[in-house]
């Protein structure tokens, strides 16, 4: 028969240590979910980078901020130039395609239209598959599996 975990609090049974061990969490201040911001002992400096390649930044108090109170620093970037804040409805674009690199120069004030022409262009010919030329779909399957298995690695293709 396994072994039974209770809590001292609340005398709730666990099958695990593991399973104690979180639920205590929350009860350490340490760990509470309502400590945001600078004063959570979790935080890194307010910046984190999305799976995608783009920089996201703390910015609670802006208009356009996400539901975790972060915006794309890009756009920050932008705005900070133009003294004003970015409509939803302007995008911007990163000229060299690298979304690490927010340089001023680097940056173009698009319309989603415009955004789109950019982004498609070649589309049209029937061997475009997502940004990849190819000849056949058993090569398109081939370079498919191959980003697959690196993204799974951690290294970006």
């Amino acid at each position: 028969m396994s072994e039974e975990f209770i809590c001292l609090k609340c005398k709730k049974s666990f099958k695990s240590k593991h399973s104690l061990a979180n639920h205590k969490r929350w009860y350490n201040p340490k760990f509470r979910i309502d400590i945001q911001g600078e004063k959570n002992p979790n935080w890194k400096g307010g910046t984190y980078k999305y799976l995608k390649g783009y920089i996201y930044v703390y910015s609670p108090h802006h208009p356009y901020c996400n539901v975790k109170k972060y915006v794309l620093k890009h756009r920050l970037v932008v705005e900070e130039q133009l003294k004003r804040f970015l409509k939803p409805t302007e995008i911007v674009h990163h000229i060299n395609g690298n979304k690490e690199d927010n340089r001023i120069k680097n940056l173009q004030i698009l319309s989603k239209s415009e955004h789109s022409k950019i982004h498609s262009k070649g589309k049209n010919n029937g061997n475009w598959k997502g940004g990849i030329y190819v000849n056949n779909k058993k090569e398109y399957d081939k370079l498919l599996h191959r980003k697959i298995r690196a993204r799974k690695k951690g290294v970006i293709v």
